[in-house]
Order: C-alpha cells, then structure tokens, then sequence
C-alpha cells in the first residue's frame, strides 16, 4: 500500500496526508498460520475489503488499484469530505482489520518527517510555481495511530478557499501532488526498509 492512501481526505485545510504511511508494500505479505503454515494475503483483496467495509460505514471510500494501492481523484476527494472526520475514524477503527495483515504500523522515525517536510516545501513550490502561493506556512509532519501519518501545513491561507474547487486548481494541485506522493512514497518505504515495487 502506497503512502498516497487516502492522500487529500482534507486537503481543503492544507495538504494533509493523513494516509496508512506504510511505503510500497504492495506484495502479497506471508501470514502465519496456527499449525506452522504460511498463508499469503492478497494486497489488492484486502484493500478492497477495507474500501467496502468503509463504505458499509458511510465513508464514500474508493476501490483500490490493481496493486492494492488507493490514488483520489479529486472527484473521490470531494465525495470522501462528506464524511465528517469522526466518520472516517470510527470507519477505520472498524475496518483497519482487513489491511493489518499488509501494511506496516511501524511510526516514522524523525529523520523521515524531516525528509517529509522537505517534499512539503518542494510542493509548495510546486504549486507557487503554478501562481498558487497558499502553501507557505510551516510544514508539518507527524505520526497518527495505525501506522498513519500526517503531512500538511500549519495553517490553511484563506484565500485557498475561493480557488480550491476551481479546474486549475485542481489541475495544478494534481500535478504537484503526484511528485509529492512519490517522494513521500519512498521516504516511507527506506525509513521501514521497504522494497520499492
């Protein structure tokens, strides 16, 4: 499962990331079995049972790719804002079962929030670069329960909010958020020695 699980569930205050930060585990994760055996778990089945049990629990959550992993439109991003975030949590807690057995709960060491928000300010860059300078405030970095992290900023820039459902926007936010998905992807996977698939 890719870091950019869930990535832009509230991107309307900053760009949060508050994803199951478990690198690129994408392959089929051995799990034991009472007798002795191993059992291998699908990445892909298993995410799309947490994606249906989410969805059982009122939160509009999208199916996986074919590797297992979750990458938003921002059509899904929208439809995902109309859970309330006790919503989401409580869906989680209830659905977190399904992806246990193939994602690491391991928190991020601090040298990779740092290196987090370093590609933070690469994405605000990005996206100053575009002419959307809301992104300047302190970059933030931190680990959530189950193996989920946060990536975002300090404080939303109020202007954000008269542009963020516009297509350029949207657009130039997409294009900045795929760099920043990828580093953040890789961040992840070498602080927990993960492969890169």
């Amino acid at each position: 499962m890719k870091t950019s699980a869930l990535v832009g569930s509230a991107l309307a205050v900053a760009i949060v990331a508050a994803s199951m930060a478990c690198g690129n585990s994408t392959r089929a994760q051995p799990k034991v079995k009472p007798g002795g055996g191993a059992k291998l778990v699908d990445p892909y089945k298993a995410s799309l049972a947490f994606a249906r049990c989410m969805r059982q629990h009122g939160v509009p959550h999208p199916n996986p790719d074919s590797t297992g992993n979750f990458h938003l439109t921002p059509h899904q991003e929208q439809l995902m804002r109309k859970a309330t975030p006790r919503q989401h949590e409580a869906a989680e807690r209830s659905c977190f079962h399904f992806l246990k057995p193939v994602v690491s709960t391991k928190p991020l060491s601090a040298h990779a929030k740092a290196q987090a928000r370093g590609a933070l300010r690469a994405f605000s860059r990005c996206m100053k670069s575009r002419g959307y300078d809301f992104y300047e405030s302190t970059p933030v970095g931190r680990n959530l329960s189950r193996g989920r992290a946060f990536f975002g900023f300090q404080r939303a820039d109020p202007r954000l909010t008269k542009v963020q459902s516009t297509a350029p926007f949207l657009h130039a936010r997409t294009a900045c958020e795929q760099k920043l998905n990828a580093k953040l992807d890789a961040i992840i996977a070498a602080d927990r020695h993960e492969p890169q698939y």
